[in-house]
C-alpha cells in the first residue's frame, strides 16, 4: 500500500474497518453542520428513520440582509 509523503501510517491504522471510517465521518460533519447553524432531526417514513439537517428560515434570511446591508 503506498504512503502519504511524510506521513508513515495509512488510513488503515487508524481505521481498521471501513465502519469506523465512516462513523469519523460522520461525527465530523454532524459536528461541522452543527456548528454551522443547522439543527438535526430523525424523520420517520414508513419505519425507516432518516436524518435531516435544517436551518432556521428567518435566521438564514436575516443573515443573508446583513451581507447584503440591508440591516
Amino acid at each position: 500500500m503506498a504512503e502519504d509523503a511524510g506521513h508513515h501510517t495509512t488510513l488503515k491504522y487508524h481505521f481498521p474497518s471501513v465502519k469506523a471510517f465512516q462513523s469519523a465521518l460522520e461525527d465530523d460533519l454532524d459536528d461541522a453542520a452543527i456548528d454551522s447553524g443547522w439543527k438535526k432531526a430523525q424523520l420517520v417514513e414508513g419505519g425507516v428513520t432518516f436524518e435531516a439537517y435544517f436551518r432556521d428560515v428567518l435566521q438564514v434570511a436575516r443573515s443573508l440582509m446583513k451581507r447584503k446591508g440591508s440591516l
